[in-house]
């Protein structure tokens, strides 16, 4: 019986360090960086459409600077690691109580590289951080038990096409310079003492609303999404470079082709996506025309919509990815 006792006793000991350990492996802080798929309210309220209703109907019942119904990418991940939501860095000084838990940089419309006029590039983004370390906001300790968040969905290559900066036969190197650029920044924040990274891929660019408008959202454009599957491909390649050559580190992809793909080729087995391709807010979101009439119609159900508008997933179809991602990002707490 007392062998029993201390048999018992070994067991519980052991199994409360167990959860001590992970518990202690989590993340204690988030920083993200990137673009509209992780921005939480960078982009200024005046003018950007993130901040006009019907944005923000599910989650917080009002706009609040996410290009969404609701919660986005950076909500979920946060919520999975308990860490609260990181303030977004233009909203710091009116939220210096919480800056503990994180910062997050993304703006919408960003990209590796300048996109449009104002907005900061990735590098940019990681300059701000690196600013408030000089500032004393942060340390590297601070950096070491932190999660990175690192979102680029394909603006880069949305501003190369439509400001005519290139040639349909210069993509192919244009995506070359766009995910070595990705992985410098990496690196770069590897550098200054982050050892925990979530990267996200892109998404089938040729199945975006946006895209999929011209057939009513029946289906979607192959060769459009040949310029995501060239740039994953070298993501994963550059990913796998830096984590070899950094074990002290850990690295994960969270593949956002494959499972997009997936809920759009098998909707009825997530069982709300009827259209998945048909968005919930469709024409001009977020504006209305000069006597005050909204620009956009409106689904009566955004939580049975993938898509919330020409661009972006709703809070559902965020929440459902998020589903997907769960098993990837495990290796984050160990």
């Amino acid at each position: 019986m007392e062998r029993l006792h201390k048999l018992w006793f070994t067991m519980c000991c052991g199994l409360i360090l167990i959860h001590q350990n992970v518990e202690s492996a989590r993340p204690s802080a988030m920083f993200v960086f990137g673009d509209s798929y992780v921005d939480t309210g960078n982009l200024d309220k005046s003018n950007a459409v993130a901040w006009k209703p019907p944005y923000g109907i599910s989650f917080p019942g009002k706009p609040s600077g996410r290009h969404s119904d609701g919660k986005v990418l950076t909500d979920f991940i946060a919520s999975a690691f308990n860490i609260p939501i990181p303030v977004p860095h233009s909203q710091r000084d009116s939220n210096s109580n919480m800056l503990r838990s994180g910062m997050n940089f993304a703006t919408g419309g960003t990209g590796v590289f300048s996109t449009w006029p104002g907005l900061p590039s990735t590098s940019t983004q990681i300059d701000q951080l690196q600013e408030l370390i000089g500032n004393g906001v942060y340390s590297a300790k601070n950096l070491a038990s932190s999660l990175v968040l690192f979102s680029v969905s394909g603006n880069d290559y949305g501003a190369y096409i439509l400001q005519q900066r290139g040639t349909v036969e210069g993509i192919p190197s244009f995506v070359e310079s766009v995910t070595k650029q990705l992985s410098a920044d990496l690196v770069r924040l590897y550098n200054m003492g982050f050892r925990r990274f979530a990267v996200t891929n892109m998404g089938p660019s040729g199945c975006l609303p946006a895209i999929t408008a011209e057939n009513s959202y029946r289906s979607c454009n192959d060769t459009i999404s040949e310029i995501a599957v060239y740039h994953n491909s070298l993501l994963g390649e550059a990913v796998e470079r830096i984590r070899k050559s950094r074990a002290d580190a850990t690295f994960v992809i969270l593949d956002q082709y494959t499972d997009f793909m997936d809920i759009f080729q098998h909707p009825h087995q997530y069982g709300k996506f009827e259209e998945p391709l048909r968005p919930c807010c469709t024409g001009s979101c977020g504006l209305l025309d000069d006597a005050g009439k909204p620009m956009y119609n409106l689904c009566a159900h955004p939580e049975s919509a993938f898509f919330w508008d020409a661009l972006h997933p709703t809070q559902a179809g965020w929440q459902t990815l998020m589903g997907r991602f769960r098993s990837s990002l495990v290796s984050i707490s160990t």
